[in-house]
């Protein structure tokens, strides 16, 4: 095969023909090109589908469907501003091709305002553009009120991404019309709905509106503070990794831990999980379970490095005081944060009870001792119960330390009237579908009522010497029985803890004065996995795994074991204080601050001096 090959500076080719064969070819390239940008041009400056604003029907159903949504009629109000669109001249695709045209319209007038082409095309043609800016102006909003409304009403949202690109575009040609918190309301909205329609595939487009929200919520020197909590590194990588896509989960506005600023507003929404999320952290991280999202994503946390510096690194009372302090910097001046802040003070409660820093405890308790009306007459017994179990445990640490004014009969009295209540959420637990944070409480709940009976029964029925001073009534033990039942359902639905189901089974063979050899097993099926054979309690050597993770329940197990089995249970004469020495390195790796020192006080009752932590 012979091919020939052309060259420019060899004297038998025809170097005109081939250089007007070149040129032929660019300049019709050149002509296309120009053609191409003239009909983009043509395009972007008089395409607009927009162009009846001043059209009567559309006055008169924008109006109706004003007053509509003053009176709080979300639906109506959403039926009439679709119906608008017919008075606009906008149509919403029927079919796959019509709704890629449109849209693929849509991105690219957003790429030529992004390229900072549009505006001065219309600045140098259009002797009208404030007016058209104002009129722009009027639109982008009522696009993105009517985005809202899809979002928050039960309607099934067909033409959201529709609808957001109209928003945006809009909002670029009337930008400076426009204030920076309408812009970035526009913004987050648009990113909002953008992650529930197309999450993975434009995942890039939901970064773009993030940033411009915030680039525009800066701009506004401070004015309000509802949007700062999106802007913060969690904040941000709240919404951008979490799943929207459920309606049915993202619009549940009935909530006994948070309270919803405004119902029109996805915003509003997204706020009230976001609160949700951080409390479900933090009491997660006072029971023993934690989220792998949030170990990677708290560090970004900007007062992380001050909490973990106050409270111990990686404790549960440094992680749960960093979700604690997130949680409080969501709070807007503007709007109703009763009910989240009621739960934050019972929790700091608890946290400073761990540290035993009983005076930031009594700060905290004066602040939570009252119960919100909103949760006080709210159908869910949740927050009663957890009100009684706080105050029973209040009181049972006043009584033990010889403060308090009330005797251990009415303490027990308030623990039962807690537990009733549990009693009735468990029941409700059956017949509806149940959160996970509803049962995080709810556990810690029992938690509380079942280690205040503990510690009285230490105070009133046990001596040092761990000999029975008085026998346990038979009630005080079916009631402790009937709360253990309480938490063994709890514990089924979470499908984690079954170590303080031993370990209260121990405590409550112990009230009744039974045969130890069953409790011991019990407190040593309390310290291992299931995978683990050897005993924990009884010479095992390899004890390295026996602490990964409810690290507390596992200390406080070693503990009983070590003040009230009998010494024929335990294998060698330094086995307790051997024992005791890794329970208390445990209590401070997690925090409990207080269980260490009652840690403490038996090593010392058992060894005389503190030598062998060294």
């Amino acid at each position: 095969m012979i091919t020939k090959k052309f060259n420019f500076l060899h004297t038998g080719t025809n170097n005109s023909k081939i250089w007007y064969n070149y040129f032929c070819s660019f300049f019709l390239s050149l002509i296309n090109f120009v053609i191409i940008m003239t009909c983009l041009i043509k395009f972007v400056k008089y395409v607009n589908p927009l162009r009846n604003i001043k059209n009567s029907d559309y006055k008169t159903q924008k109006e109706y469907g004003d007053k509509l949504y003053e009176k709080g009629d979300l639906t109506g109000a959403y039926l009439e501003y679709m119906s608008c669109l017919k008075s606009l001249g906008v149509k919403m695709p029927t079919c796959a091709s019509d709704f890629v045209i449109l849209t693929t319209w849509q991105f690219i007038r957003l790429f030529i305002f992004h390229l900072r082409i549009r505006c001065k095309i219309y600045r140098k043609s259009d002797p009208n553009t404030e007016s058209k800016a104002s009129n722009a102006r009027e639109l982008a909003l009522f696009f993105n009120r009517l985005n809202q409304l899809q979002l928050t009403t039960e309607t099934n949202p067909v033409h959201g991404l529709t609808i957001t690109l109209y928003a945006l575009d809009l909002a670029h040609t009337a930008h400076n019309m426009l204030n920076h918190e309408d812009m970035t309301t526009i913004y987050l909205t648009s990113a909002l709905r953008i992650k529930q329609c197309s999450p993975r595939s434009l995942k890039f487009f939901i970064r773009y509106c993030l940033r411009k929200g915030k680039q525009e919520w800066f701009k506004s020197s401070g004015e309000s503070k509802q949007y700062n909590w999106i802007f913060t590194s969690f904040g941000t990588q709240y919404i951008i990794e979490s799943d929207f896509r459920t309606n049915k989960i993202m619009l549940i506005d009935d909530s006994i831990f948070t309270q919803l600023p405004t119902t029109a507003n996805p915003l509003s929404y997204l706020l009230k999980n976001y609160q949700e999320y951080l409390l479900l952290q933090a009491i997660q991280s006072l029971v023993g379970s934690t989220s792998k999202f949030c170990e990677t994503k708290k560090t970004s946390f900007k007062g992380h490095d001050t909490i973990n510096s106050r409270y111990g690194d990686n404790t549960m009372a440094s992680n749960a005081m960093t979700f604690i302090s997130m949680l409080r910097d969501s709070f807007c001046p503007d709007h109703n944060n009763e009910k989240t802040e009621w739960w934050i003070n019972v929790l700091e409660v608890f946290v400073y009870w761990l540290l035993g820093e009983d005076l930031k405890a009594q700060e905290s308790y004066q602040r939570a001792r009252v119960l919100p009306n909103g949760l006080e007459s709210s159908n869910d017994r949740l927050p009663k119960a957890f009100y009684l179990a706080m105050q029973s445990k209040f009181l049972s640490m006043q009584y033990c330390s010889n403060f308090g004014s009330r005797d251990s009969n009415d303490i027990i009295n308030i623990c039962n009237v807690s537990g009733n209540c549990l009693q009735e959420c468990l029941t409700l637990n059956k017949i509806t579908s149940v959160r996970k944070i509803n049962l995080m409480f709810q556990l810690l709940t029992c938690d509380w009522i079942l280690e205040t009976k503990t510690q009285l029964w230490e105070a009133e029925y046990m001596r040092a010497d761990k000999v029975v001073n008085k026998q346990v009534p038979s009630e005080y033990l079916e009631k402790f029985q009937k709360d253990l039942n309480s938490m063994r359902h709890i514990i089924e639905a979470l499908q984690i803890g079954q170590q303080r189901i031993y370990l209260y089974e121990a405590v409550c063979r112990l009230m009744a004065g039974v045969a130890p050899g069953p409790t011991q097993q019990l407190l040593d099926r309390s310290l291992r996995h299931r995978s683990l054979r050897s005993s924990a309690i009884c010479g095992g050597k390899d004890k390295s795994n026996i602490y990964e993770g409810f690290e507390r329940e596992r200390a406080t197990a070693i503990y009983i074991a070590c003040k009230y089995l009998p010494t024929a249970l335990i294998c060698s004469p330094g086995e307790r204080v051997g024992m005791l020495a890794e329970a208390a390195k445990t209590l401070e790796k997690v925090g409990d601050k207080r269980k260490l020192n009652d840690c403490y006080k038996l090593i010392k009752f058992f060894d005389g001096s503190m030598d062998v932590l060294d």
